[in-house]
C-alpha cells in the first residue's frame, strides 16, 4: 500500500523553526504510511532539499509574487491538486488564506491553518481583516502556543474542538547535557576559559540582534573574557556585522552561520540571550532547556516556553539594556550547575516520540474519513490527543 502523502507548505525549506520541526517530525514519521512532500516559494536551494529528496519526499517549487499573482495562485492550485491534506505552516492570514483558497480550488479535504507566530513586521491590518475568513476555507487550525493561536485565529474557533494547540517538540536526547561534548566544542572554538554568551536565530528585524549586540557591549566591559556567539543567517547578517565593528566587539564575537550541531553548540554556551521582538512559541528557549541552559528572554516570548522551573528569566525590553546586562553578569558571578533535564522534556510532552505518534495518527484518521468534518476531541494537548 502506498503512504499518504501529506503537502507542507513553508516559505522555503532552509534551517529555521519551523522548517526543522517539520523535519524532526518527518525524520521520525513512519514514512511507510506517511510521507511529506514541500511546497515552497523560494527558488533557492534549501537547506534541507537534499534530505528530503534521500527520505522520498518532493519539493515543489511555486513563485507568488506581484505582479505575477494569479499565475502564481493558479500554479499552487495545480501543484496541490491530488493531496487529501495540505498543511499550512504561516504566520499571517494573508499566506494562510491565499494558500487554503488554492487547496480548496484544488480539492483537498482537509486544509490546515498552523500559526506559527505571534505578530507581523508587515500587512497587519491586512492579516487582521482575513483572519475573519480563514473559517471559509480550512477546516483544522493549529497553533503552537496559546498567543500564535490568538494571533491567527477568531475566539470562536478557538472553542472549536477543530482548533488544536500543537506544541513543537525536539529530540531532546540530543540536547542532553554533557561535559565531554563541552570540554571537546570549547577548544575546538579557542573557547576554553571564556564566558559564553550565545543566541540561535535567523539574522532578521524579529531576533533584535540589534538590542542583544548593545547587551553585549556593556558585558564585553565588565567580563573581559565574554565572548558572542551568534548562530544562524540572513538578511540583516551585513548590518549586524557592521555593528559589531563600530562597538570594537569584532574580536569578542564569533559568528557561525548555519549549524547542524546546534545540541551540541548549547552545550559549548553558558548563557543563551533571546531579546525577540516577538515568537510564537520560541523553539531555542526550547532547546537550551533541553540543555540544562540558563536562558535569558524577552517578555514578549510566551510563558509557555518555560518548562524547567529556574532555567529562564524573561526580562522587558526597552530603551535601557541595564537590567538585561545585570541580569547576565549575576549569571556569570552565579552559575548555574548543569543538570539533565531530559526527563523534564518528556514528561511536559515536549518530545519529538510522542509529537511524531500525534501527528501520525492525526493524519491517518484523517486520510481515512470521507468527511472533513472532525471528530470531537476532549483535550487540546498534542501528547493527550490520541482519541481521533
Amino acid at each position: 500500500m502506498k503512504p499518504m502523502r501529506v503537502l507542507h507548505i513553508v516559505g522555503s525549506m532552509d534551517r529555521g523553526g519551523v522548517e526543522s520541526r517539520t523535519m524532526d517530525i518527518y525524520r521520525n514519521i513512519d514514512r511507510n504510511s506517511v510521507q511529506f512532500d514541500f511546497l515552497v516559494r523560494s527558488n533557492k536551494k534549501g537547506h534541507f532539499d537534499d534530505e528530503i529528496i534521500s527520505l522520498g519526499g518532493k519539493i515543489i517549487f511555486v513563485r507568488r509574487k506581484l505582479p505575477n499573482l494569479l499565475e502564481g495562485l493558479l500554479n499552487s492550485t495545480k501543484a496541490m491538486s491530488g493531496y487529501k491534506i495540505v498543511h499550512m505552516h504561516s504566520s499571517n492570514a494573508y499566506d494562510a488564506v491565499l494558500n487554503c483558497f488554492c487547496a480548496l480550488l484544488a480539492g483537498a479535504k482537509i486544509r490546515i491553518i498552523h500559526s506559527r507566530s505571534n505578530s507581523d513586521v508587515q500587512r497587519v491590518m491586512l492579516h487582521k481583516i482575513l483572519k475573519l475568513l480563514i473559517p471559509l476555507f480550512a477546516n483544522y487550525y493549529f497553533s503552537i502556543s496559546q498567543v500564535s493561536g490568538e494571533w491567527m485565529f477568531s475566539k470562536g474557533l478557538l472553542n472549536e474542538n477543530r482548533y488544536i494547540k500543537v506544541y513543537d517538540a525536539i529530540d531532546s536526547k540530543k540536547y542532553i547535557y554533557n561535559t565531554e561534548t563541552r570540554i571537546k566544542l570549547r577548544k575546538q572554538l579557542g573557547l576554553e576559559g571564556k564566558f559564553v554568551i550565545g543566541h540561535v536565530g535567523r539574522f532578521n528585524i524579529v531576533k533584535n540582534h540589534n538590542y542583544l549586540i548593545k547587551v553585549f557591549e556593556k558585558i564585553a566591559r565588565n567580563i573581559p573574557e565574554s565572548v558572542l556567539m551568534l548562530v544562524g543567517d540572513g538578511e540583516l547578517r551585513e548590518k549586524i556585522e557592521s555593528q559589531i565593528t563600530e562597538l570594537n566587539i569584532a574580536d569578542k564575537a564569533v559568528l557561525l552561520g548555519v549549524r547542524d550541531d546546534v545540541p551540541d553548540l548549547m552545550q559549548a554556551m553558558d548563557v543563551l540571550v533571546f531579546p525577540s521582538v516577538f515568537e510564537g512559541f520560541g523553539d531555542a528557549v526550547l532547546e537550551a532547556q533541553a540543555a540544562g541552559l540558563k536562558a535569558i528572554v524577552s517578555d514578549k516570548i510566551t510563558k509557555e516556553t518555560e518548562i524547567v522551573k529556574g532555567l529562564v528569566d524573561f526580562l522587558p525590553i526597552d530603551n535601557s539594556v541595564d537590567t538585561w546586562v545585570d541580569t547576565i553578569i549575576n549569571c556569570y558571578n552565579y552559575k548555574t550547575e548543569r543538570q539533565n533535564t531530559h526527563e523534564k522534556i518528556v514528561e511536559a510532552g515536549f518530545d519529538i516520540k510522542a509529537s511524531t505518534q500525534w501527528y501520525e495518527a492525526f493524519y491517518l484518521s484523517l486520510g481515512k474519513r470521507q468527511s472533513a468534518r472532525p471528530k470531537k476531541m476532549a483535550v487540546k494537548r498534542y501528547y493527550d490527543i490520541f482519541k481521533l
